[in-house]
């Protein structure tokens, strides 16, 4: 891409790039050089996220093991997919050659949507820690013994399924990124899947 036509995809794009580059900086599609630069800091970004994240589960699972609650295999399948989706991250390929404008705006868009969805699951993984560190054992009044309300395992669980369903589109829309990079290699596999079976049917 000519630096006059990152000028122009800047300039409609800027509310977004602006907001991408609180978190990423400096944020430049221009070439194909700085558009692997820029493709790797996103990246790192997205992998630290994750990390964070990852250690946020571990923490919750920690303070639900010490306090007897059930529900861990939820949180446990969670760090999986986190764990899943970081090594989706580091193992992406792009090769950044001749990327048409729109699709660097499509890519544009997909970044800004990825950093506030790591940044929206890692409030909501604090807020399920915060919750579970401040729920507090009662009496109940035939029982002797202290115990924690058994609503709050249901809660965790059904907690622990939604934030599954966040990284899982977070993943997909990945995936949608991952697509768009390459979507030159996308068409000659097409071309080439196509010419396959036209020459399976001849025969």
């Amino acid at each position: 891409m000519k630096a006059s036509v990152w000028k122009d995809v800047r300039s409609k794009n800027l509310w977004r790039i602006r907001e991408v580059e609180r978190f990423v900086f400096p944020y430049d599609y221009a070439t194909p050089d700085r558009c692997s630069a820029t493709d790797d800091r996103i990246c790192e970004f997205f992998i630290k996220q994750l990390r964070e994240s990852k250690s946020k589960v571990f923490n919750i699972i920690q303070l639900m093991f010490e306090r007897h609650i059930k529900g861990l295999e939820s949180y446990e399948s969670l760090r999986t997919d986190i764990d899943i989706f970081s090594d989706e991250v580091k193992a992406r390929h792009c090769e950044w050659k001749d990327v048409d404008p729109q699709w660097v705006e499509k890519i544009i868009e997909v970044d800004l949507e990825l950093i506030r969805g790591t940044q929206e699951l890692l409030a909501v993984l604090h807020e399920i820690y915060s919750a579970v560190v401040e729920y507090k054992k009662i009496r109940l009044i035939d029982h002797a013994a202290l115990v924690y309300e058994p609503n709050i395992e249901k809660k965790l669980t059904r907690y622990a399924h939604g934030v599954r369903v966040m990284v899982g589109d977070l993943a997909r829309t990945f995936k949608e990124r991952d697509m768009v990079c390459n979507l030159k290699k996308l068409e000659m596999r097409k071309t080439f899947d196509r010419i396959r079976q036209m020459a399976g049917e001849r025969v």
